[in-house]
């Protein structure tokens, strides 16, 4: 498997797409139903550091 180049979140309503893009040029995409807002809510909260973090001079 590639090194990733990016990740996207995208929240729409109470869902979540997450979208990451390697460097050979795959993408892969995945979307999650939190059904509360305050879960979708508490998941970019917690999911932004990590990937603030992991993308860290990339």
């Amino acid at each position: 498997m590639g090194e990733i180049a990016g990740v996207v979140r995208t929240p729409r309503g109470n869902r979540l797409t997450v979208t990451v893009r390697l460097r050979d040029g795959s993408v892969f995409e995945c979307e999650l139903n939190a059904r509360r807002t305050a879960r979708l809510t508490e998941w970019l909260t917690r999911l932004d550091p990590v990937l603030g973090a992991y993308m860290a001079g990339r």
